[in-house]
């Protein structure tokens, strides 16, 4: 008798749809499950016709297996297995309206399986977001000490934001989102003047830049970017996604013979970063 796994149990709106594989057949759904998402009063018989009018496109064995599998009082009968061809071959001569949206979920999950993707259970989503905020309070207290010796040019900045972004971030980008966020006047003004209030919140410092040409040297005002705002900026990219932490790294679940836990509705994380004023902000 063929081995039947369960993969995983999915979510088809208020629906739980277990996902199995048989032997080395690509991961599939049964009969009556997928009656069930596609709207039919009758499921099983909605699917089963659609087959037996259509046999010719059923006949390779690519769309449908038939498994041994136990019924509601335990006994082994024949039962079909859809893959993801299957599926959408079933959706394609339905006439219910949820054929599409079950379209879509194939698409999304059974596709994803059978090209070895991982699809992660709502336990593993909380994990992943637990993670990434480990992650940013990481990297966040890289910068956590102030320091009012350190200044950093555009090009410095951009650099470290580069790290976590592609493709990669040039000053001249940092410069235009800065611009749109009106924290320097204008990414084209002389000197990348900042707004006079990023200035008095000690983001920015003006120096004396010292340069050379044809020998004679030379003096010219040039903003430089705190320690405070060096934070402050790479808090807000943090934010709004400039740049993005690396995803977590996660392997398919392995069998389970229950389905799995709801999502608990307290369950996740919090950081606090800064917002442009350099005040405390906590995100939940």
């Amino acid at each position: 008798m063929t081995n039947i796994q369960k993969i995983l149990t999915s979510h088809f709106g208020s629906l739980e749809v277990d996902v199995v594989k048989a032997g080395q057949s690509e991961p599939g759904i049964t009969e009556i499950q997928l009656g069930v998402m596609l709207g039919s009063d009758d499921p099983e018989q909605h699917v089963k016709r659609i087959r037996r009018r259509n046999a010719e496109r059923f006949d390779d064995g690519t769309k449908c297996t038939v498994v041994k599998m136990p019924d509601s009082i335990g006994r082994y009968v024949d039962t079909y297995v859809y893959p993801f061809k299957g599926v959408l071959e079933v959706c394609r001569f339905s006439t219910l309206p949820n054929a599409n949206a079950v379209m879509d979920w194939a698409w999304d999950t059974l596709d994803k399986l059978r090209k070895g993707e991982t699809i992660l259970s709502p336990s593993q989503q909380i994990e992943g977001l637990e993670l990434r905020l480990q992650l940013a309070e990481q990297k966040l207290q890289l910068f956590e000490e102030y320091n009012e010796d350190i200044l950093y040019d555009f090009d410095q900045v951009a650099s470290a934001m580069r790290i976590y972004r592609k493709p990669p971030f040039g000053a001249n980008h940092l410069k235009k989102w800065l611009a749109e966020k009106k924290i320097i006047c204008n990414r084209h003004y002389k000197n990348d003047k900042p707004i006079q209030r990023y200035i008095d919140n000690d983001w920015f410092r003006l120096v004396m830049h010292e340069w050379k040409r044809r020998g004679v040297r030379r003096y010219e005002p040039r903003y430089l970017i705190t320690q405070r705002g060096f934070n402050a900026m790479i808090d807000m990219a943090i934010r709004e996604k400039v740049i993005c932490l690396p995803a977590p790294t996660h392997h398919c679940l392995p069998y389970f013979e229950e389905p799995l836990h709801p999502l608990h509705p307290e369950a996740g994380g919090a950081l606090t970063v800064h917002d442009e004023l350099g005040n405390d902000v906590r995100i939940t």
